[in-house]
């Protein structure tokens, strides 16, 4: 009879992994998904681009997109401190030597709801109502989720960058991909479970 009973619960704990398993690799596939493959417009004129450091060619894009006209102003999130704006972009005419009084640098970010958080108090403080949020196309969903939370209200289109050393396209077969991907969908499930536990986290500025 106990021998029973042990069997039963190691059935039922096996079965309990599995599900769990099964449900983590499904979000996972869901999660991925929802990678941005490609930029779906640039048509709309915003009041800002939104640039998130921490990945190539970002601060590239963002500059372009207020070159061309796309946005009235550009703020760059998560800038280490003491780096000046001028430190950050290679500068080769008058006219975009120009439109650095256009760009502004935010310095308290060390995360991504650091991001949203700081970027929330920005666009409050100059009464912002749309903004192209410029990253990573694997740091799109997550940093799209923080947004919004922080910035109720707010129209955020997505603008993602596309690193060289990304591979979208059967991302299984490059282990690296398939590692960065792994490591973004986990740091997105830890982000829905802490503001689920802390909401408090959910009050944009």
């Amino acid at each position: 009879m106990m021998e029973c009973m042990r069997r039963s619960k190691c059935v039922a704990w096996l079965g309990l992994l599995v599900l769990l398993l099964v449900a983590w690799l499904t979000g996972f596939l869901l999660f991925v998904s929802k990678v941005p493959r490609d930029i779906q417009t640039d048509a709309h004129i915003v009041d800002a681009v939104v640039v998130l450091t921490g990945g190539s060619k970002r601060l590239e894009v963002g500059f372009e997109l207020l070159r061309r006209g796309r946005a009235s102003f550009m703020f760059i999130s998560g800038v280490s401190k003491g780096v000046k704006l001028n430190d950050l972009f290679l500068i080769e005419t008058g006219y975009e030597e120009k439109l650095l009084d256009r760009v502004e640098a935010g310095y308290g970010a060390k995360n991504t709801l650091g991001n949203a958080q700081e970027t929330a108090r920005w666009i409050s403080r100059r009464g912002y109502r749309s903004l192209y949020l410029v990253t990573a196309s694997y740091h799109m969903p997550r940093s799209l989720k923080e947004f919004s939370r922080q910035m109720s209200g707010i129209e955020i289109i997505p603008y993602p960058v596309f690193p060289d050393s990304v591979r979208l396209v059967r991302w299984w077969r490059w282990p690296g991909t398939t590692a960065l991907l792994v490591e973004e969908y986990v740091k997105f499930l830890t982000s829905a479970f802490t503001h689920f536990v802390v909401p408090e986290l959910n009050s944009g500025g």
